[in-house]
């Protein structure tokens, strides 16, 4: 018997015909419904015997007592990657995967600047006049050059809206909670001091903002009384963001020019809703009540054609969102639906005092906590009970002493610290779920050795460990190792990939089951399930085999933080959680695209290999708490140590010789990390800022993403980047410890968990399962037909 699918909502008739549904013929009957249940018991009844829902956007809802009523129902896919209208634990507790499809941004951008220009230039009118026989050229437009356009929100879509209104001439203004004068200027805009300030000023209003408790009804009355009354106001977002009686008023009464909505407080829209009686209106597109005008009522026109892609249900490995937990796999033409929802991944980025230059200084912060057993145990189990998916803990074997004087170096605070492996293995036995990654150089170690020291975490930790494969990156190691400097960059990364070759061979010396402990025989383990590597390469000659069993998750997770040319090479082949530098969705995007085009151009699965952006995170119940927090650390920044941290960044550029308040000057190539030096480059000059704005800039995150708010702004930026397609998690940087970590797993993880964003618990046992990476096998599965 074929799954039965529904697809509610099908106003325009258009879901059978506008997708390709080809792939699933035999398999899934498809019935569309044009006409929408204004009833609970109307869904219940005509749903009973789907298996499969597509719904649009949220004008269905789907609570627990209509979940409970629906017994075939196995997979409910919404449109978009947010839907607040559905109960996702009753829908877990009934077996029900619900999923999200990816959108674009592109739809949105091109109908605001339909609506745009569309009341600009009275475009409804004049074809209603023209039409009716009625006086050609009947109005007078208005110019968008010079005239001011003022968004609300400036996220992806806002963002996008601001560059087409620069390319027409406009002066844009922003405004949002959590908008600061950086986000901005580097979309070329300014920042509104108010969400007054931009009302009363601007000509033109478009919103891009997403719903929720601190949006709802931001335009009500007195907001929308702040509007000229030459003003225009256009929502392509939610329709809750506008109290829509008190713009029926507005309009009405001629106290703004015109509004362009493409969403309404219910939808479909009433054959007797106020927005189709009104006067002067032009239902559903546009209302023009500008003086200017001759109006004249015109037919309802769709204001958008959604195009279905088909719901090519997601296999086992793929990245399709699904939000909730189902306990059976639902199969279709053989091929599972994943029983586990794409999560965020977030792993815990925990240098001893935080990642703030001045966190050390702080009033709660240990100074000695890099040498405090208990301390780092105790920040392990915060992040464990955050749901991280793994700690990790950096590394460099050597410290960094060329300062100008000793004084200067008397004032470093991050000196002084355990080795991460020996850390790891005693925290192993403090905690059960999350992952230990520790960071080791393929420079300055063997890989016997650390192919050795890699086991034994993982069976120490049960399955949980991972290893940052790092090159290395300063002579102050390289003297610590019979060199006096680093070996050339592509040198470290050619000695790096013959590492890795030898490493996992040696891994795999041992079969799963080569141990038999077989005390009656005698016969400790199976000779024909040991392999011997015998590697002789041009850096290593390595026999084998390792003298510990193959690890419990085959091979520990390879954690890689490469942002130059070689180290995303080198990623898109070894590499199964990357580690990335970006400032901008943009930037992220063009990266993620990118990596996993290499990734896949190596024969590897791309869902196989996570990225995560470095987040550097300063939290508050609200904005003013997060904003003195982030104050009291800038505060505490010795400009000494802010330019020696910056100059280090920078691949260790001596910048003593140039002032403090002057630009960047011209940097020279380095040995360390260009795709670093690069990345904090570019954010000075994108910014125009001074050495001494760039290393008060850079003491927070040292180049990563730095963003501070709310738990519901933040998320509101996580969430953003997740699902557009430019992060699979986050490698979160607390501003100090301890405090800065509880507040992230006390208020940001619980808004990222009431949007099904992250885990409220650990699915597996080892950290290849919860990060949803396969196990590799050995001896490797014959091929197909073999």
């Amino acid at each position: 018997m074929s799954l039965r699918c529904a697809v509610l909502d099908d106003f325009q008739q258009v879901a059978t015909t506008a997708a390709d549904w080809g792939p699933l013929k035999g398999q899934v009957e498809i019935v569309s419904f044009p006409e929408h249940f204004a009833t609970e018991d109307g869904l219940a009844a005509a749903l009973a015997d789907f298996d499969i829902i597509v719904t649009l956007r949220e004008r269905v809802v789907f609570p627990a007592s209509l979940l409970d009523r629906l017994p075939r129902l196995r997979l409910l896919i919404a449109s978009g990657m947010r839907n607040s209208v559905i109960d996702y634990a009753a829908a877990e507790r009934n077996g029900v995967t619900v999923c999200g499809t990816a959108s674009t941004s592109t739809p949105p951008v091109e109908l605001t600047w339909a609506l745009l220009l569309g009341l600009a230039r009275s475009i409804v009118t004049e074809n209603t006049a023209l039409r009716a026989g009625g006086p050609w050229q009947s109005t007078v437009g208005a110019d968008l050059h010079g005239r001011t356009l003022g968004l609300l929100g400036l996220g992806k879509i806002g963002s996008r809206v601001a560059q087409v209104a620069l390319a027409f001439g406009m002066d844009v203004q922003a405004w949002s909670q959590n908008l600061t004068d950086e986000r901005a200027a580097e979309v070329g805009v300014r920042r509104a001091s108010s969400k007054e300030e931009l009302l009363s000023t601007s000509d033109f209003v478009s919103l891009h903002l997403v719903l929720g408790d601190r949006t709802r009804g931001l335009l009500g009355p007195s907001e929308l009384a702040l509007l000229k009354p030459t003003a225009y106001l256009v929502n392509t977002s939610r329709a809750g963001l506008i109290d829509q009686d008190a713009l029926l008023d507005a309009l009405r009464e001629g106290r703004i020019a015109g509004a362009g909505l493409d969403v309404y407080d219910t939808e479909p829209l009433p054959a007797d809703h106020p927005v189709r009686t009104t006067p002067a209106s032009w239902p559903p597109l546009t209302w023009d009540t500008s003086p200017r005008t001759t109006t004249a009522p015109t037919t309802p026109t769709p204001s958008r054609t959604s195009r279905l892609t088909s719901p090519a249900l997601p296999s086992a490995s793929s990245a399709d969102p699904a939000l909730v937990l189902r306990p059976t796999p639902l199969e279709l033409g053989g091929s599972p639906v994943s029983p586990h929802p794409r999560m965020m991944k977030l792993g815990a980025f925990l240098p001893a005092p935080g990642h703030h230059i001045a966190a050390w200084r702080h009033p709660e912060a240990r100074p000695d906590g890099g040498l405090n057993f208990d301390y780092y145990r105790s920040l392990v189990q915060t992040a464990e009970r955050g749901m991280f998916d793994m700690v990790f803990l950096s590394d460099g074997a050597g410290v960094r002493t060329k300062y100008k004087d000793a004084d200067e170096l008397s004032r470093q605070g991050r000196m002084v610290h355990f080795e991460p492996l020996t850390l790891l293995s005693a925290l192993a036995v403090h905690t059960r779920h999350i992952g230990l990654t520790a960071t080791a150089s393929t420079t300055y170690n063997e890989p016997f050795t650390l192919a050795r020291q890699f086991a034994s975490l993982d069976h120490l930790s049960a399955g949980r460990s991972g290893w940052n494969v790092v090159t290395s990156a300063t002579d102050a190691e390289a003297r610590n190792y019979n060199l006096d400097k680093q070996p050339e960059h592509a040198a470290r990364y050619h000695r790096a990939r013959e590492f890795m070759q030898v490493v996992t061979g040696l891994w795999d010396s041992w079969e799963d089951d080569a141990f038999l402990y077989d005390k009656e025989s005698g016969r400790f383990f199976e000779p024909e399930k040991l392999h011997i590597l015998g590697h002789k390469g041009e850096h290593f000659s390595v026999q084998g085999p390792l003298n510990v069993a193959r690890p419990p998750q085959g091979h520990p997770v390879i954690v890689q933080a490469g942002s130059s040319p070689d180290g995303q090479d080198f990623a898109a082949r070894w590499a199964e959680v990357v580690f990335t530098v970006q400032q901008t969705l943009d930037q992220a995007q063009v990266y993620y695209r990118g990596l996993k085009k290499q990734v896949a151009d190596y024969g590897r699965d791309p869902d196989d290999v996570k990225i995560l952006p470095g987040a550097f995170i300063v939290v508050g119940r609200t904005l003013a708490e997060a904003e003195d927090k982030y104050a009291t650390l800038q505060s505490l920044v010795d400009p000494v140590v802010g330019l020696g941290m910056l100059s280090y960044q920078l691949g260790n550029v001596d910048l003593t010789g140039h002032p403090l308040d002057g630009p960047l000057p011209e940097l020279p190539a380095t040995e360390g990390s260009t795709g670093k030096q690069q990345i904090i480059y570019e954010q000075a000059r994108r910014r125009g800022l001074t050495i001494r704005e760039l290393y008060l800039a850079v003491a927070a995150g040292r180049g990563h993403r730095f963003l501070l708010g709310t738990p519901e702004t933040i998320a509101d930026e996580l969430e953003d980047w997740f699902v557009n397609d430019a992060a699979d998690g986050f490698n979160i940087m607390p501003d100090y410890h301890p405090g800065g970590l509880d507040a992230i797993v006390d208020l940001l993880v619980p808004e990222l968990q009431r949007r099904g964003l992250v885990r409220t618990s650990y699915e597996g046992t080892t950290l290849r399962e919860n990060l949803g990476l396969p196990r590799p096998a050995f001896p490797p599965a014959p091929a197909s037909g073999a």
